[in-house]
């Protein structure tokens, strides 16, 4: 294996993942000193390409970093992002990491115990195994960190569909070939401190209310970085500067820690003072490495922030602020926009999207695939968050309005911006002729300027310039190729350096800036070819200059040449040939073209894209309202995740479905538990179970079964709290509050309300939280002698606590609401805002199997062919017992031919007396069965029982009756309200106290196929079922309202305190 890291179980990707495009495949364009390691102080050029930047970030990141081993684990968790994947790299497996692995390792930051389990996952793999690291304290931490979590793997393993894809994106913890040395990196200045660190003042978590809002410029990606001066940073760092400039109430911050922080003016004013962006940088942080030594002492210095209490989402932005990033997909600056957009949704964000050419059908098969997915993750994010776009150009806006339009996703308000080519010429003209000389310039010339790969299309150039010599030799311009080479191009590049017919030629060069200086005043016309680009700095640079382009004819070079330069398609060898010949040869072609040139062309600077950026922005926020997002909502699932230890019935499917459903309708909602006496999340992949199981009993079991395993041999834990015995004050997992702009929502009981003070308290602290809760039903309150004494008292207590506490209730069925408005008045309680919900009546298995399969699954449960059922959990409330008596009085009356009467569920409580009585029963011996199917075996029983059976006293909204009304069955109901509500006039009632009337319509039915015929019938005709995937539609919706009602209440009375205070 050459140095690319193996995949781990952990790292495996979905095709729409977190993987980054190769590091190998196109670069940022250097030339000049400063393009190899910026030892001069201008810029020279380059096509602002996003794929551009991003590429060549990646690569100058493999080779400008050079991180020594020895660090300390402290040292390595100081740092955050790019950073911190990269030197954990480069620490852990003594090399750079590749674009798959940096992209997964980025993205698992986002978790609480993120940087953990990057370590431990380097570390532990094979080939981080193989490598001397030398760490103090790594083996300690990595230690402790897997008495928390060292099942992770096996749970990913036991619960996936299928076997993962494999890659190449990560560390693997299994060797299955040798694993080739690393690389030799160049030394480093030794102990040169992180780019930015925390001052050790600690920093507000919010910012105090101001009278003015603040444009604000994100620098995440310039601080992150760490190598030298590549396109993406310098475009940031002219901005930032231009903006300064122009507008000194500008103010800056970063991704940093839980969130953002500010900059302050005093540690920028290295760069808002320097004549250069790029030396100041340069100098700054000590990256330029001529003449350097190893071990040379570094002379970096570090900006200073006063970093907030990690625990809690920190930034330092008010209503109204705008915050404008141009940085890159490097960092976890998206993860954190998200996070506070949705908490704080009065902030406007403005991002810059420099092209989207590695989705453009003319170029993106030039990049990789996870390449092209993780950037249109990107530019899907852009579209969904931010609140205003800049582009590179009206082409790029172009492409991207019509992408959005193709994808369907929202697009944005934005303009269009001109990248700067503010360039120094040459004055000095006395070393021109020696410095062509040393290139090899013999007469008339042609440059190109540009990296060496396949988007810029030099092979086209190659073939012109072939036929162009082989017509007219003697006419045909020295061809000096000014770039670096990249990937992809390594047999085109052979052919032109051996061609023996371009000898003297054609010239590869990576010219200094003088020598490019010396190159662009002396050479007749420069040339194009790109097959696309996003804004061309190169053809700016030339224009600039005073230089005829002959370029490449696509729609972003027309935008910027226009009229002042000439074109030809980039594929048309013979045009290209042609018209390289016409104005090597025709003077005064070529002078008309320079005058137009001289008079047209205006040189856009640095701070004129600043400028423009600041106009367009303010112009923007000046009318608009910030898009508010969706809140986020944070479910609860200690009841089902850590407590119970039955099956799946009533309140424990309901909870998980609507925890399946709700992951998948907001795909951003927050899974929590509480244990040792603190809240954690529960992250995604630890209910991966419960997200790609069809069969929820059968998945449920098996995650109860995998946790006993684990927990009683002390191997893993599902609570992180549990390895260590509790939880002490700065545990990683931790959730000490709920953020703004979110609901936190309860779908099962909570005897002891901890978790429910926390919601209450994040209700009455944030102008944006909701606590809301899911009531069943009222039947321990309203029916208590059918419940044990603790069970009501303890229900009383919940209810009340959620009615004086929570701002929403939503409750099962009409009925319920009703009988809890009732109880809350009854009791001098408040009542909250509340909503009903239907549940659903799907049970979410598919039927594949014949009629013999099914037949086998009925013997097998000694049910047979001929049977009614109920279904239910058999406790008082359920009477079951009327049922019982039911079926001995038809018994007595001699109907004895009675089909199986099947009670589905477990057994409840106040049910050991009534069960003993049945199965001492010799009458009711194979004539009552008692059993507690799969979902599997419940959809063949409900296929094929005659019809059900539902005598419940009271229910809330019962699930069993709208299941059996589903499978087209009609159900003998009790005649309560609730169950009127759903069963409307698709089912007959009966008196729930009422023996004999049970008995004489069970023996009606029984006896009268045709009766139950035709109300199958009416049931097929008027029956709709409600899914649980719609109840859950339902449930969402009724939890927004709720959260925007409270916005709109809050912010009501926010504006008449001000009108108050304002008339005082």
């Amino acid at each position: 294996m050459s140095g690319v890291p193996m995949q781990s179980a952990a790292g495996s990707m979905s095709r729409r993942g977190i993987a980054g495009p190769r590091a190998e495949i196109v670069r940022w364009r250097f030339a000049g000193n400063w393009r190899s390691e910026c030892a001069s102080a201008r810029w020279s050029g380059g096509a602002v390409s996003g794929t551009d930047i991003f590429n060549d970030n990646m690569s100058n990141h493999h080779h400008d970093i050079h991180t020594p081993n020895g660090a300390t684990v402290e040292q390595l968790l100081a740092l955050d992002g790019e950073a911190f994947v990269d030197r954990a790299y480069r620490t852990l497996l003594g090399r750079a990491p590749d674009a798959g692995g940096r992209q997964h390792y980025l993205g698992m930051l986002g978790r609480a115990d993120g940087k953990a389990r990057v370590i431990a996952d380097l570390h532990l793999s094979a080939e981080g195994q193989q490598y001397p690291v030398q760490m103090g304290g790594l083996d300690a931490f990595v230690t402790r960190y897997l008495a928390a979590r060292a099942p992770m793997k096996s749970l990913l393993r036991l619960f996936r569909t299928r076997p993962a894809p494999s890659g190449t994106g990560t560390a693997s913890p299994a060797l299955k070939a040798p694993v080739q040395a690393p690389a030799p990196v160049p030394a480093a200045p030794a102990g040169a401190p992180p780019a930015v660190v925390d001052s050790g003042r600690r920093g507000p978590t919010r910012a105090a209310p101001r009278n003015q809002p603040v444009f604000w410029f994100d620098l995440t990606t310039s601080m992150e970085w760490t190598g030298g001066v590549v396109g993406i940073v310098r475009a940031e760092l002219e901005i930032a500067w231009g903006l300064k400039k122009i507008d000194p109430n500008v103010r800056f911050s970063m991704q940093k820690g839980n969130g953002f922080v500010e900059i302050p003016d005093e540690q920028l004013a290295w760069l808002f003072d320097a004549p250069n962006v790029i030396d100041a940088y340069m100098k700054f942080f000590d990256r330029y490495q001529s003449g350097k030594t190893a071990g040379q002492p570094s002379t970096a210095r570090s900006v200073q922030v006063d970093l907030p209490d990690a625990r809690t989402l920190h930034h330092p932005y008010c209503k109204g602020d705008v915050v404008v990033s141009m940085g890159w997909m490097d960092s976890q600056k998206e993860a954190y926009f998200s996070k506070v957009k949705a908490a704080f949704p009065h902030i406007f964000v403005v991002y810059l999207i420099y092209d989207i050419i590695l989705l453009r059908p003319e170029t993106r098969h030039l990049y990789s695939e996870i390449g092209q997915n993780k950037f249109e993750g990107y530019i899907k994010w852009i579209s969904e968050t931010a609140d205003f776009t800049l582009f590179g150009g009206e082409t790029a806006k172009k492409d991207t309005r019509a992408l959005q339009a193709e994808m369907n996703w929202p697009s944005p308000p934005g303009e269009a911006v001109k990248f700067g080519s503010d360039i120094m010429k040459s004055t000095d003209s006395s070393q021109d002729a020696k410095l062509l000389e040393e290139i090899g310039i013999t007469g008339p010339f042609i440059i190109t300027v540009g990296s060496i790969e396949p988007r810029k299309n030099h092979d086209t150039l190659y073939r012109a310039y072939l036929m162009a010599l082989a017509e007219r030799p003697d006419d045909t311009p020295q061809l000096v190729i000014c770039g670096r080479q990249l990937g992809q191009v390594a047999d085109l590049v052979d052919s032109i350096d051996r061609d023996p017919r371009l000898v003297g030629k054609v010239l590869r060069q990576s010219p200094t800036d003088t020598q490019l200086a010396a190159l662009y005043k002396h050479c007749r016309f420069t040339v194009l070819p790109s097959l696309y680009e996003g804004w061309s700095l190169t053809l700016p640079e030339s224009l600039s200059q005073g230089k005829f382009c002959l370029s490449a004819d696509t729609p972003p070079l027309r935008e910027i040449g226009r009229d002042l330069i000439d074109y030809a398609s980039p594929w048309d060898a013979r045009s290209w040939a042609e018209k390289i010949l016409h104005y090597a040869t025709d003077d005064a072609a070529l002078h008309r073209y320079e005058r137009r040139i001289a008079e047209d062309w205006t040189i856009t600077t640095w701070k004129d894209t600043a400028q423009a950026i600041h106009q367009h922005v303010k112009r923007f926020v000046a009318t608009a309202v910030p898009t508010r997002r969706e809140p986020e909502v944070w479910m609860d699932l200690t009841l089902t995740y850590l407590h119970w230890q039955g099956g799946v019935n009533g309140i424990i499917r309901a909870e998980l479905t609507f925890a399946r459903y709700l992951r998948e309708l907001a795909p951003n909602t927050h899974f929590f538990a509480h244990d040792h006496g603190h809240m954690f999340e529960i992250p995604h992949d630890m209910l991966l179970w419960l997200f790609n199981d069809s069969d929820l009993t059968v998945a449920y079991k098996s995650f109860h079964d995998f946790w006993h395993k684990h927990e009683a041999d002390g191997t893993g834990y599902r609570s992180p709290f549990r390895a260590s015995n509790g939880a002490h004050e700065g545990h990683a997992a931790i959730v000490h509050a709920f953020p703004d702009n979110s609901i936190v929502f309860f779908a099962g009981i909570e005897w002891e309300q901890k978790l429910m003070s926390a919601a209450a308290r994040a209700s009455r602290e944030g102008n944006a939280v909701v606590a809301s809760q899911l009531i069943y039903d009222l039947t321990p309150l309203l029916v208590p002698h059918l419940h044990q004494p603790e069970t009501c008292d303890g229900y009383h207590r919940f209810v009340e606590f959620a009615s004086q506490n929570f701002d929403h209730i939503v409750y099962g069925g009409q009925t319920a609401r009703r009988d809890g408005i009732a109880i809350q008045k009854q009791n001098g309680w408040k009542t909250p805002h509340s909503d009903y919900m239907e549940f659903g009546s799907d049970i979410n298995v598919e039927h594949r199997g014949t009629t013999a399969d099914d037949h086998a699954v009925l013997d097998r449960l000694g049910v047979g062919r001929d049977f009614i059922m109920t279904v239910g959990t058999i406790q008082p409330r359920k009477n079951h017992e009327t049922l019982y008596k039911a079926y001995v009085t038809l018994y007595a009356r001699g109907q004895t031919n009675l089909p199986k009467l099947v009670f589905i569920g477990k057994e409840g409580w106040k049910s050991t007396d009534f069960l003993t009585i049945l199965r001492a029963d010799a009458r009711m011996k194979d004539r009552i069965l008692v059993i507690s199917p799969t979902d599997e075996e419940l959809d063949v029983l409900y296929r094929h029982c005659r019809f059900t059976l539902l005598p419940s006293f009271y229910e809330g909204w019962s699930l069993t009756l709208p299941e059996s009304l589903s499978y087209g069955k009609f159900c003998l109901t009790a005649d309560v309200d609730p169950l009127r509500e759903t069963g409307r006039d698709l089912v007959e009632y009966v008196d729930p106290l009422d023996t004999f009337a049970w008995a004489d319509r069970i023996g009606y039915y029984i006896t009268h196929p045709e009766a139950v015929a035709k109300r199958e019938t009416h049931i097929r005709r008027e029956w709709k079922p409600r899914s649980w995937k719609q109840s859950t539609e339902m449930l969402l919706d009724a939890l927004y309202e709720a959260h925007a009602e409270k916005v709109r209440a809050n912010e009501t009375r926010s504006a008449a305190a001000l009108t108050q205070t304002r008339s005082a």
